[in-house]
């Protein structure tokens, strides 16, 4: 019973059982804009999709293969939202629970854990307030629903705030680099490291951040695009210089810890060399601490270290190797099957997707983001 207790076993089992009563849930009238003939042309292959997009919200990769806008009702929506909460706060709850066992090899940690995910939600209510009062125009009725959405889906990494057309892309990267921080503050702590080395992690996780802002700005330099997206400025290479070193520093800051795209990826919107960048950075995460999925870039500084005497320097310098390893190859595997999907299913009227692509997808769904390109949904629907 001890074994059950841990949570590398308990939280499979759980995320598999919120998933089912997600299904069922979703399976209920009222859920889908679908009439009684619709669930009969198509029979049990409806709950195939259901059950798909319920597992997908409680791992917080957030791939669907309905449309969230059109097929699934107000009610439905807000049902996805909750299961993807839901499973934000079972990952949250078994990270704390690993990290203490790790950091201070302490294994009654459950009144310590269920402190940290009470103060996470009290963070998302203050986001969700403030959100309502900055980015939506007032904390009424819609204004609150709005920000409740973008909110709750940013901390779960789901990646459906774009449906919200009232969004603002700035203040919601800020609130993530907040909770980012938050986290941080509460793993330091149970890291027991100095305030020199905690600052020292935090300000080379903001200097990767600049970084990689610095890249995909450079990356996306203006090169002959079309006069549409020119005249509105949708992509990218058609921003001025200024404005769109800004949009890059939102874009991975989202891509780091909420996991959400701000700009436009999918149909050749960001170059190759954009794409790898946005999938590394996916694949590294935040800072740690919180439920951003990725390595993490506390275990992989840590993953660095050579000393293998047991403390827990030692056993986070493994488990980053570990996790490394692991994400990594199985990016590497998605995006081959990937490749290899669409190779015999892909419509021939189509442009045939890039490596990047293929990559970029198979690390948001290896690290649970949702920065997709658009093969995942060419993939997936129907």
């Amino acid at each position: 019973m001890s074994r059950l207790g841990r949570a590398e076993f308990w939280l499979p089992l759980a995320l598999l059982g919120l998933a089912a009563v997600g299904r069922i849930a979703l399976s209920a009238n009222g859920m889908l804009n679908f009439s009684t003939r619709d669930w009969q042309a198509y029979g049990d292959y409806r709950y195939w999709e259901l059950s798909f997009d319920a597992l997908s919200a409680a791992t917080g990769v957030g791939l669907l293969t309905l449309d969230l806008e059109h097929d699934y009702t107000a009610a439905g929506r807000w049902v996805l939202l909750a299961i993807g909460l839901a499973g934000a706060l079972l990952y949250l709850a078994a990270l704390w629970q690993v990290l203490r066992r790790l950091c201070a090899g302490r294994r009654d940690g459950a009144a310590s854990t269920a402190r940290v995910v009470a103060w996470f939600l009290v963070v998302q209510v203050l986001a969700i307030v403030l959100l309502g009062t900055l980015s939506a125009g007032g904390v009424g009725a819609d204004g609150l629903s709005n920000a409740t959405w973008q909110a709750v889906s940013a901390f779960a990494s789901l990646g459906w705030v774009h449906l919200q057309n009232s969004m603002n892309h700035a203040w919601l990267a800020i609130l993530s680099l907040a909770s980012a921080l938050f986290g941080w503050v509460w793993l330091g702590r149970l890291l027991r490291w100095s305030r020199w080395r905690r600052a020292g992690v935090l300000g080379s996780y903001l200097l990767v951040l600049m970084l990689g802002a610095g890249m995909l700005a450079a990356f996306e330099q203006p090169r002959g695009p079309r006069r549409d997206a020119m005249r509105e400025n949708r992509l990218l290479s058609t921003a001025p210089g200024g404005g769109r070193l800004t949009r890059c520093a939102i874009q991975v800051t989202l891509a780091s810890g909420a996991g959400i795209a701000s700009e436009q990826i999918d149909q050749r919107g960001i170059s190759e060399g954009s794409k790898l960048l946005l999938a590394l950075v996916v694949l590294v995460g935040g800072i740690g601490g919180g439920v951003g999925g990725g390595v993490t870039w506390v275990l992989l500084i840590s993953a660095w270290r050579r000393r293998e005497d047991g403390n827990a320097d030692a056993r986070l310098a493994r488990a980053g190797r570990r996790l490394g390893l692991l994400l990594g190859g199985l990016t590497v595997v998605s995006a081959g099957a990937l490749l290899l999907t669409e190779t015999g299913i892909g419509s021939p009227y189509q442009a045939p997707p890039t490596l990047g692509d293929a990559l970029l997808d198979a690390a948001c769904a290896s690290a649970g983001a949702n920065l997709s390109s658009g093969l995942s949904e060419t993939i997936t629907g129907r």
